[in-house]
């Protein structure tokens, strides 16, 4: 799966990078080594791809240095992208949300966000991450978490979406489109943690988010798990 996004950053992006590893040569100043010769090494060729995280327990990681990818799927639509955790600028709602995946449910697209579609679950962290790494203009690609309050949802939204006997809910939501904002009409400003920013497959998943705003979210499901080996 290649990543072409300027938020990847590689020294050497859209290009082929090839290693040549060879043995000494032997000239009057430098005579070959002692011991057997070994046969010339071919070239190594490197391709920028992402690499996903070896499978491990829930609570371990083997190299907290290396990447965390997860796949976000429109599971009737056929259609998934490939998003990267952003564990330096929010690692602990990385954290809470890589320990509690797979998750997913119903997808909705938004009314005043723009362009929004998201899930609601139940709350899985332990304890909360609070703010961290947060906007109320999200950009495409962005992958937010918020974290509701009962008291924050009236009455018929969390009847309508069947969450309405929980203490609170946890809004997993991507952004496809530009110009979004988060006001509400009833509560004001509502600022998201971005936690995770899609790297491979946005323009497919924003084709097939945009229908689920004209067509309709019913008997879809958006779903959330990790990228593994």
């Amino acid at each position: 799966m290649i990543v072409n996004n300027p938020r990847i950053r590689s020294p050497a992006a859209n290009s082929t990078v090839f290693l040549l590893v060879s043995p000494l040569l032997a000239s009057p100043d430098r005579p070959c080594p002692a011991g057997p010769r070994h046969p010339p090494v071919a070239p190594t060729r490197l391709s920028h791809r992402v690499r996903t995280h070896p499978k491990q327990p829930d609570d371990e990681r083997a190299d907290p240095t290396m990447p965390r990818y997860m796949t976000i799927s429109l599971e009737k639509r056929g259609v998934s992208c490939v998003a990267e955790l952003l564990d330096k600028d929010a690692p602990r709602t990385c954290d809470a949300v890589w320990a509690a995946l797979p998750q997913g449910g119903d997808v909705y697209h938004a009314k005043y966000a723009r362009n929004e579609v998201y899930t609601m679950v139940p709350r899985f962290a332990d304890q909360e991450p609070g703010r961290e790494n947060t906007t109320v203009t999200p950009i495409p690609g962005d992958v937010v978490y918020f974290s509701f309050d009962e008291g924050m949802l009236d009455r018929r939204f969390k009847e309508e979406k069947g969450i309405d006997s929980l203490p609170g809910v946890i809004d997993l939501a991507i952004f496809y489109g530009r110009n979004n904002l988060l006001l509400n009409g009833d509560v004001g400003w509502v600022p998201g943690n971005v936690y995770a920013t899609i790297v491979d497959g946005l323009a497919p998943m924003a084709e097939a988010c945009n229908d689920v705003w004209r067509s309709g979210g019913v008997g879809e499901r958006l779903v959330y798990r990790r990228l593994e080996e």
